[in-house]
């Protein structure tokens, strides 16, 4: 019993270092991506995060290096239009 404790040990750890080390070597050697986690976000005290209202700015497309249009409406929706309550 003690031999499969410490192997299943061995195998989380050689998991979690694997997966370490690909992440590390994504960030230093593939950065095409490294924007897309930064995002801009307001405080709520129900929910973890929301995005911030009425927010446009611009992003870098990865794929085409483009500088495309990023919007978030009034009702922090990815939408270029505005929303009643009603709607």
């Amino acid at each position: 019993m003690r031999n499969l404790f410490v192997n299943l040990c061995l195998l989380l750890a050689s998991c979690v270092a694997g997966l370490a080390l690909c992440e590390l070597s994504l960030r230093m050697f593939y950065p095409k991506y490294r924007h897309l986690a930064e995002t801009q976000f307001r405080l709520n005290e129900k929910l973890i995060f929301t995005s911030k209202l009425n927010n446009r700015s611009w992003f870098r497309d990865p794929d085409s290096s483009s500088m495309e249009p990023f919007h978030h409406n009034n009702l922090g929706l990815r939408q270029h239009r505005n929303f009643s309550a009603a709607d």
